[in-house]
């Protein structure tokens, strides 16, 4: 599983990194703290919480060949 800690993170006991998922240097997980794939914290989290990316959202006003 790939997740990035960026520095000293402490990570307290149960906690789940999901894939891809990034903490912030300095940044303290709780216990029992689940991070979801994908999603970055950069805040010290509560106890018990769950975290998880923004919504994936479709751009309206541009196709996929605007980004190649």
């Amino acid at each position: 599983v790939a997740v990035a800690r960026s520095g000293c993170v402490e990570v307290s006991n149960f906690c789940f990194l999901g894939t891809n998922s990034t903490v912030k240097n300095g940044v303290r997980l709780a216990e029992r703290t689940l991070l979801g794939a994908g999603a970055y914290l950069s805040a010290d989290s509560l106890p018990g919480r769950v975290y998880v990316p923004e919504r994936t959202v479709c751009l309206e006003n541009h196709v996929s060949t605007d980004f190649f």
